[in-house]
């Protein structure tokens, strides 16, 4: 019983991996400095970096710094769309910002990602730059370039597969051992009765 709880289950969980539409994740970073030697103060105390970064993560920014990706990939859908697919991240005490994408394309996936790394910096040297300046004292640079994924970050096939396994076996034990302790006579000679 236990072996084929724990084989059924492991089978259920593979096929449920089976099923599902592989996703693809591909990363592109930035780096956000500034132009001036006065300004560097200003980005060690995270001003300038949180603003730059703001872009990429405030409300309402979304469609500004998406659409011109739809546009130039010509790719279906909205940027709210889009805006599922895409996230921001920035490693503790750096002024890097990963920029990841993921599709059901690996391709598309990493075009997304480079698209986004080449269209924030224009953004944000536009909503930056001070009233009559010519120049943002926020600088953004790609630092890395995304590439073409090789293997789906979703689903985890082999994760589930274990995963079944174990919680096949571990159900299957529970269900033995309660079955067991039910069915035991008790020490006075009588039995449990479900």
């Amino acid at each position: 019983m236990v072996v084929i709880t724990t084989l059924i289950t492991a089978a259920g969980a593979q096929t449920m991996s089976l099923l599902q539409t592989p996703l693809y994740e591909a990363r592109a970073q930035v780096f956000v400095s500034t132009s001036g030697a006065g300004d560097v103060a200003d980005l060690n105390q995270g001003h300038l970096y949180r603003e730059a970064r703001q872009v990429l993560h405030g409300p309402g920014i979304e469609p500004r710094l998406l659409q011109p990706v739809i546009e130039s990939l010509q790719l279906p859908g909205t940027a709210e769309s889009l805006a599922a697919e895409v996230s921001a991240s920035s490693p503790l005490d750096t002024v890097l910002i990963d920029i990841t994408a993921t599709n059901p394309d690996p391709t598309r996936a990493r075009d997304i990602a480079n698209a986004i790394a080449d269209t924030y910096p224009k953004l944000v040297a536009e909503l930056e730059t001070p009233p009559g300046e010519s120049k943002s004292p926020v600088n953004v640079s790609r630092t890395k370039t995304a590439t073409t994924p090789l293997a789906p970050v979703s689903p985890k096939t082999r994760l589930n597969f274990l995963l079944g396994l174990l919680v096949g076996w571990a159900w299957a034990w529970a269900w033995l051992c309660c079955e067991t302790l039910l069915t035991r006579p008790s020490r006075a000679g009588s039995r449990f009765r479900m």
